[in-house]
């Protein structure tokens, strides 16, 4: 009777440190890193959907750091804050658009000292040399 008490007040505990953790994980505040626009261009085909020629189609990049997990999360991050990039960066301009969002926890790194040779480069900023982050396949 006793070790049943026990293995429930284990596991009541750690519940709710998993609780806590969680919570204290969703709460980080989403970071910016860089946003703009990749590609402008004025396709007539893009990914199988007909873009007219009247408009243009752009492809934005967002850089984020702690991004919410779930799809949910991003995506009322996404609804929350569009003004705000919008106002900002102006993302997005155009009529079709993608919107890409990085996730990047450990920031860009330096083409010259990094020893991954699978980099994505992002448009030079005049204040760094860190431009390009990891690609990392999951």
């Amino acid at each position: 009777m006793r070790k049943d008490f026990q293995k429930r007040k284990v596991f009541i505990g750690s519940l709710v440190l998993l609780i806590i953790g969680y919570l204290l994980w969703t709460q980080r505040p989403v970071t910016v890193f860089w946003a703009g626009s990749q590609v402008a261009y004025e396709p007539v085909m893009i990914s199988e959907q007909f873009v007219s020629q009247d408009r243009r189609f752009e492809i934005y990049g967002i850089v984020v750091n702690h991004f919410p997990l779930t799809e949910w999360g991003r995506i009322h991050w996404y609804l929350d804050h569009k003004e705000k990039l919008k106002k900002k960066y102006g993302i997005p301009l155009s009529y079709s658009y993608r919107i890409t969002f990085w996730d990047i926890g450990s920031g860009f790194t330096d083409v010259k000292t990094s020893g991954d040779s699978d980099l994505y480069c992002f448009p030079l900023k005049k204040e760094t040399d860190k431009h390009c982050i990891e690609k990392i396949c999951l």
